[in-house]
Formats: structure tokens, C-alpha cells, sequence
């Protein structure tokens, strides 16, 4: 809304749906495994409290304490994300891939973070320095563009994941799965990997063939 009006008053909306971006996220990976009664009673809360902060926010128009809660949140979603791989996916191979997922996610979403932070800090000093070097080349110190690209790609990885933890799929190989750039980060080995442990015979099979071999043999000498 901020970038379509230019109103200062709607760059609260912009701030505010970074809180419900992540709190999407908090909610679904948090009661995955719970009842309904216990889902919608932590929806109303999450609700209660974002919507009380959104309106403190307006008020006192105070983005230090936005940052502090944003980031509290991203770290929640983090440590509850590991848990549930962990206790979800079994295979050493997917979850190997899984938390490479997850960390190239964070780090990008995390980056994109501190990137829209320098911007606020430095903004007068980057504006002098974008109007001295003129365009094309001044695109390059636009911080803020690159804040929704990196958030934009980090949100995607890590929204996509957490559905993929929560569902009936958890702990299933990635390969073809996800959209850009998850492809980039995992190259599907773990899929590779199984099908290849399927065409290896079991234990229970080379004892099956080396008996029936044993005992075609003995067969033979009987006849002869």
C-alpha cells in the first residue's frame, strides 16, 4: 500500500503485514500436531495480541519495538522448525536436505531483514549518495528492493516448508516439490539415494538366494 500511495500512514500496513506473514507461519507450524479446539484458541490469541500491538504501533509510531517482535518471532519459528524436522523426518538423506532447506531459507529471509534495517539507518546518507551517482548505477544502492526480493524468496522457502513438515508428506524426499529456487538448493540426492537402496537386495534376500542355491546343489548330487 506504501509504494501505490506514497502515504506515509500506509507504510504502518507495510510493517504490520511482516507480523502476519510470520505469524502464519508460527501458527501453522506450532499446532500441527494439536486439536482443533487448541488451533483456533492460539489463532484468536496470536490475533489478540498482533491486532492490540498493530494499534500500539499506529499510536506511538515506534518501529523499534516492531523490529524487537519481528525478530522474536522469526527465532520462534526457527527453533520450532528444527524441532519438527527432527521428530518428523526419519531418513539421515531427506533430513540432511530438509535442513539445508531450512537454513538457506533463513538466511536469506534474515539478510533481507538486516538489508531493510541498514536502509532505515542510513537512509539520508544512501539517498545523497543515489542522487550523486545518477541512474542506472544509483539502482544498486536501492536497499529497500532488495528487502522485498530476498524476503519474498526466504517467506516462499520457508512457507513451503513448514507446509511440507505439517502434512501427510513429512519426511518424503524433496525432489520436485518445491518452485525456484528450492531446486538450486537441494538437487533431489535424497530421492536418488532411495531408489538406489531399492535395487540393492536385502539381507533377508541374499539368505533366500544362497539357500535356494544350496539346496538346488544338493538336489544335483542326489540325482547324480
Amino acid at each position: 500500500m506504501f509504494h501505490a500511495t506514497l502515504k506515509y500512514y500506509t507504510q504502518w500496513c507495510d510493517d504490520l503485514s511482516m507480523l502476519l506473514a510470520v505469524a502464519l507461519v508460527m501458527h501453522r507450524v506450532y499446532t500441527a500436531n494439536t486439536s482443533i479446539r487448541t488451533t483456533i484458541l492460539a489463532g484468536l490469541g496470536l490475533s489478540a495480541v498482533l491486532g492490540g500491538f498493530a494499534v500500539w504501533h499506529c499510536i506511538t509510531d515506534d518501529i523499534g519495538w516492531h523490529n524487537l517482535i519481528f525478530g522474536i518471532m522469526i527465532c520462534l519459528v526457527g527453533i520450532k522448525t528444527h524441532a519438527v524436522i527432527d521428530s518428523r523426518v526419519d531418513d539421515p538423506l531427506v533430513r540432511r536436505e530438509v535442513v539445508k532447506m531450512s537454513i538457506v531459507g533463513g538466511t536469506i529471509f534474515v539478510s533481507g531483514f538486516a538489508i531493510w534495517n541498514l536502509d532505515n539507518f542510513f537512509c539520508n546518507g544512501l539517498t545523497h549518495a543515489k542522487r550523486g551517482i545518477g541512474m542506472p548505477w544509483s539502482f544498486l544502492l536501492e536497499l529497500h528492493g532488495y528487502w522485498h526480493i530476498f524476503t519474498g524468496i526466504g517467506a516462499y522457502i520457508f512457507m513451503a516448508l513448514v507446509e511440507y513438515l505439517t502434512s501427510e508428506e513429512a519426511g518424503e524426499p524433496l525432489g520436485g516439490r518445491f518452485a525456484w529456487p528450492v531446486p538450486w538448493i537441494v538437487d533431489g540426492s535424497a530421492s536418488t539415494g532411495r531408489e538406489r537402496e531399492a535395487l540393492l537386495p536385502t539381507a533377508s534376500d541374499a539368505a533366500a538366494d544362497t539357500s535356494g542355491g544350496a539346496d538346488a546343489l544338493v538336489l544335483k548330487i542326489n540325482q547324480d
